[in-house]
């Protein structure tokens, strides 16, 4: 990556412009690609009084090929189907904008999010009837979007000691195939609760339904989560401990695939469920000349590790 970003403000209006180039490049035996891409981003903020406040963020990327998908090997998943690579898939671009009101008064705010993605020619799954085997790969399918709409509302009865947020929300999910064409709406609430009483601390998050997504032909459910913890701080350091999902004894997760060819749901479900323990531990090292920090506008890890998963889903 290169990046290079600008900042201003003007009266109420704040604005951050950034621009990174990216360079990708990707050899395996006689098949080689390279591809440059400019990836823009602007947020603009305005904030007319002290307790409202808008913000608008557009976001545009080139969107390079996972290297497990371009690897030209084949992988056997049972008997009927085989997971193949795709050395041939183009980079794609994709539109993602996000759109923020807020009002605060008092003890009571409300945040309204609505944002938007759109992926032009996108890398998402196809299957294939090759000599008696259902083989999945992975194509430049037409497009793919996802619309979302949210808004949390927030109150603080007492201070800063309590704090209780309830947030629903809708997602809409629209897979354009070359050969199919998928919708999923998603209805969702989450709530939040953070509590704390001198040094003392209890915080509360649950979920529901089960957290889902849709990409391509492919429909991902998780379990329902709920997430319990109490903890104790120092100006240095803080503890929390807590559980996962400590109401539920019954674990249950499922996956689909809409593929017109080879439909395929799992659902895994386990009545012996152990809940997961959380230990949370924070220290703050704070020694020597300090600095004034800024977070990074893009954090340019490679978490690909570039081998082609032979799993059903």
């Amino acid at each position: 990556y290169a990046y290079t970003e600008y900042k201003g403000k003007i009266q109420n209006w704040g604005y951050i412009a950034n621009l990174s180039l990216t360079r990708f490049y990707y050899s395996q035996r006689d098949n080689h690609s390279e591809r440059y891409g400019f990836q823009p981003s602007l947020l603009v903020s305005y904030n007319p009084v002290d307790n409202l406040h808008f913000r608008y963020h557009i976001n545009l990327k080139n969107n390079a090929p996972s290297i497990a998908y371009l690897n030209d090997v084949e992988q056997r998943i049972d008997i009927q189907q085989t997971r193949r690579g795709n050395p041939d898939l183009k980079s794609f671009r994709s539109t993602i904008q996000d759109f923020n009101a807020i009002f605060s008064t008092g003890i009571f705010s409300i945040d309204a999010l609505v944002s938007y993605a759109y992926e032009k020619n996108p890398i998402m799954e196809s299957v294939i009837y090759e000599e008696g085997m259902f083989i999945h790969t992975y194509e430049n399918q037409k497009s793919f979007q996802h619309l979302a709409v949210e808004v949390t509302f927030k109150i603080k009865p007492w201070k800063d000691h309590i704090s209780l947020s309830v947030t629903p929300g809708i997602n809409r999910y629209i897979s354009t195939g070359n050969n199919y064409l998928h919708t999923y709406t998603l209805k969702e609430l989450r709530i939040n609760l953070d509590a704390s009483y001198k040094n003392w601390l209890l915080s509360f998050m649950t979920i529901t339904p089960p957290n889902r997504y849709v990409y391509g032909e492919q429909l991902l459910k998780g379990d329902l989560m709920h997430t319990l913890m109490i903890g104790y701080k120092q100006p240095a350091w803080s503890i929390m401990a807590g559980i996962h999902n400590p109401f539920m004894k019954t674990y249950r997760s499922e996956n689909a695939n809409w593929s017109a060819l080879n439909p395929v749901k799992s659902d895994i479900h386990s009545t012996n469920m152990s809940n997961t323990i959380v230990v949370k531990l924070n220290f703050n090292l704070n020694f020597g000349r300090q600095y004034k920090g800024a977070n990074k506008g893009i954090q340019n890890i490679d978490t690909d590790s570039g081998i082609l998963q032979g799993t059903k889903e």
